[in-house]
């Protein structure tokens, strides 16, 4: 019992030292709020919208692209839940006007999708940002779970801290410059014909998706 007191005063100390880094989770960059609202005018949210979603693993890629996907009436490829056969299927160029939203972390999402993408959004939030939401899904996680010590080893410290979180600290700076460098997509990918939208933090995010909302075809309208 009190090992399972003092894991879960760690796992809350640690969510209150992030929390004091607001700005990484708030931060909006002025050319964003001018120019991301602008480039939205050709991405019009129709039935026939096929984005990619991606980021490193924390960043919010599953609310984003199933909130997009949920408004605009299309289908949400969660990749790494499909087979490379279910994939390609969903993404078929001989579905005319059938659009989606796939999301997945960089290495995950084919050659092929890249190439059929016309809008890639890439989640570029600093690590904290990554840390603190592994942390709180896994708490929540453990929560669900009914609170009990193993619970807790399985969902907070072996998975979100020992696994999950280790890989952003390891890899997280590298990998998100990797991606900035290249575009974010494999340098095999052609994707010269899909707009990027950068977000740096969850605030970008959240602008991103009431800009989207706020669009609508002609003669159409959204309750």
């Amino acid at each position: 019992m009190l090992g399972l007191l003092a894991a879960g005063a760690l796992s809350i100390t640690c969510l209150a030292a992030f929390a004091k880094r607001r700005a990484f989770f708030a931060r909006v960059r002025p050319e964003f709020r001018t120019t991301a609202p602008a480039g939205l005018s050709t991405l019009a949210p129709n039935p026939s919208a096929r984005w990619i979603v991606t980021g490193m693993m924390g960043s919010g890629k599953s609310t984003l692209a199933r909130s997009l996907a949920a408004y605009w009436e299309v289908p949400h490829l969660q990749i790494d839940y499909l087979s490379d056969a279910q994939v390609l299927a969903a993404v078929h160029p001989d579905k005319p006007g059938q659009g989606w939203i796939a999301e997945a972390n960089p290495w995950q999402v084919p050659v092929e999708v890249w190439e059929r993408a016309e809008t890639i959004v890439f989640l570029d939030y600093d690590n904290v940002v990554n840390y603190v939401r592994l942390l709180r899904r896994a708490l929540s996680r453990w929560r669900s779970s009914g609170l009990s010590w193993q619970g807790f080893r399985h969902h907070v410290f072996d998975y979100a801290l020992r696994t999950l979180c280790r890989i952003v600290y390891l890899h997280g700076e590298d990998n998100r410059k990797a991606w900035r460098d290249r575009v974010v997509a494999p340098t095999e990918a052609r994707t010269d014909r899909a707009s990027l939208v950068r977000c740096v933090s969850p605030a970008e995010a959240k602008l991103l998706i009431e800009k989207c909302r706020a669009r609508t075809l002609p003669g159409e309208s959204r309750e």
